[in-house]
């Protein structure tokens, strides 16, 4: 007969302390699918071009990365404001952890897109539109920016997006 007292009790809180716990790994895995999933979307607003749709006849969705990547998040996130036991070094960690990799994935984009356009590399990095989107798309707090000028994203399937 199964015997209950004799099982060790493990708090998932145990295995979250060390630094090879493989949450970051996971978390990046389903950061890909999240931004595959976007891609295909933006291709022409459905995933008829979604090769696992396509092939396993099942949407990535179906799968629940998103709802995963959330989980995985908040109880990290959780786990590091009871680390920082008060609340305004907790708001600057995340601060100083979430800004700098927007800024460089923001202007990763700009790069990426300076490839695209038929203009001075100038004139383009230092236009209104690209400062604004830059502004915006960093800071995070009111809405996002998705439109760059100089004809870049003009044909997103989400016009009001």
């Amino acid at each position: 007969m199964f015997n209950l007292s004799n099982i060790n009790s493990v708090k998932l809180e145990s295995h979250a302390n060390f630094e090879e716990n493989n949450f970051k790994l996971v978390k990046l895995l389903l950061s890909i699918f999240v931004m595959l999933t976007h891609s295909y979307m933006l291709l022409d607003g459905h995933m008829l071009r979604d090769p696992l749709k396509q092939i396993l006849q099942i949407k990535w969705g179906d799968l629940g990365y998103t709802t995963i990547f959330f989980l995985i998040s908040g109880y990290l996130t959780t786990q590091s404001y009871f680390k920082h036991n008060k609340l305004w070094p907790f708001i600057k960690s995340r601060i100083l952890r979430i800004y700098p990799s927007v800024f460089v994935a923001n202007i990763f984009v700009l790069l990426t897109c300076l490839i695209l356009i038929k203009t001075n590399a100038f004139e383009y990095l230092f236009s209104k539109d690209v400062l604004y989107y830059l502004y915006r798309n960093t800071i995070l707090i009111f809405d996002i920016r998705p439109r760059l000028g100089f004809g870049i994203f003009d044909k997103n399937p989400y016009p009001k997006i």
